[in-house]
């Protein structure tokens, strides 16, 4: 019996690392209970980051992993998954990032994850490679040859390449809407509505074309992805919608969460049946919170985009100023009360007005009705 392990190097390494991780992502999760910085995009950040703690908990707790191969199976164990296959019940691999993944049989267990970082990995993959077909190939292939369907192997690659040509071309759309949003303020509008819908065609896609695109797969095929229209459109507009002050929170969350729901449910019901292959469901989850976000930034951009009313003028005074740090630095002002809002707010502003201004200062609000009935602010200049 040959038995492979996480080196010790290694596991002390990811503790040294791992360990800071995690308690920066919890002092995330429970920073509102001692300050504000994250209040505006909590219910975005929070989850994220409860999500990413457990997930290196576990990652660190998994390093006592090991490998055993005798003549009969394979056996993986560790503190939480303990697998064995019958070497005869193995399909075949695939590789996946930094993994090599056995797939077993129909009905004959689970499939195990192998880590580049087992000792002697070579020693494995060479074992592996020698013994089982790669199923990444093998599926392609199997594709392209559409046995026991109409279409023949010409039709199938035409279908390929057409369905290659329309994902990219809606990758260049989305890309495209997103620089006009930013360079172009008349058209943004019309950029917003655009970018509102893009889902609904990328979920078409994948509903056209099937098993000819992969979407949050484990796998290497040659499959063209839809991952990056949905995450892209979604991730784009939820950044933009950040920046918008929000006076009303509770009533953006019913109608977000039912696009949500809406948007995941089509994914599903289209995916459905391709889920058997390979899927990393870490992406799939990571694509339903884009679309939470997605609902969430398509509620305050109708808002705006429909509001037709005067906004009422109020002033309020700068109690506090200060900027928080991650890919982009955010500017945050918090005002006594004013006008409506009889509790402390925290309102975003850009750089420029933010340098312009100190504690103390008296500055202008424009409340905004909504067209959804949500109201909004924007901040400004007070002239007596």
């Amino acid at each position: 019996m040959q038995t492979y392990s996480i080196p010790n190097w290694l596991k002390i390494t990811m503790a040294i690392v791992g360990i800071p991780m995690v308690a920066s992502f919890l002092a995330i999760v429970v920073a509102p209970a001692f300050t504000d910085t994250f209040n505006k995009v909590y219910f975005l950040v929070g989850p994220a980051a409860l999500a990413m703690a457990g997930l290196c908990t576990f990652a660190l707790l998994q390093l006592n992993e090991q490998l055993s191969i005798d003549d009969y199976s394979i056996k993986y164990n560790s503190r939480f998954i303990n697998r064995e296959l019958l070497l005869t019940d193995i399909a075949g691999y695939r590789y996946y990032k930094n993994c090599l993944m056995l797939e077993p049989l129909p009905e004959r267990g689970k499939r195990i994850q192998i880590t580049r970082h087992m000792s002697r990995f070579n020693r494995i993959e060479e074992w592996v490679l020698n013994r089982y077909p790669d199923l990444d190939k093998a599926e392609a292939q199997a594709i392209f040859d559409n046995r026991g369907a109409k279409d023949s192997r010409e039709t199938v690659a035409k279908k390929a390449r057409q369905a290659k040509l329309e994902i990219y071309s809606l990758n260049g759309l989305i890309m495209a809407l997103i620089a006009v949003s930013l360079i172009f303020p008349t058209l943004k509008p019309a950029a917003y509505y655009v970018l509102m819908v893009c889902p609904l065609p990328a979920i078409f896609l994948l509903y056209r074309y099937g098993p000819l695109v992969k979407l949050g797969e484990k796998t290497e095929s040659p499959m063209i992805s839809m991952d990056l229209p949905l995450l892209l459109s979604g991730g784009s507009m939820i950044i933009q919608a950040l920046y918008v002050n929000i006076l009303r929170y509770d009533r953006i969350w019913p109608p977000a969460i039912a696009i949500a729901t809406v948007l995941g449910a089509l994914l599903i019901a289209v995916r459905w049946r391709f889920l058997k292959r390979g899927v990393h469901y870490v992406a799939m989850v990571t694509l339903l919170i884009t679309f939470f976000g997605h609902g969430y930034a398509t509620i305050v951009f109708l808002n705006q985009l429909t509001d037709k009313k005067a906004p009422v003028p109020y002033k309020a005074r700068i109690q506090r100023m200060w900027a928080s740090q991650g890919k982009t630095t955010t500017y945050h002002l918090e005002l006594a009360p004013w006008g409506p809002q009889h509790d402390v707010d925290d309102v975003t502003t850009s750089e420029d007005f933010y340098d312009s201004v100190q504690v103390n200062d008296t500055i202008a609000i424009s409340l905004h009705p909504g067209g959804l009935e949500i109201p909004y602010l924007d901040v400004g200049y007070y002239s007596k």
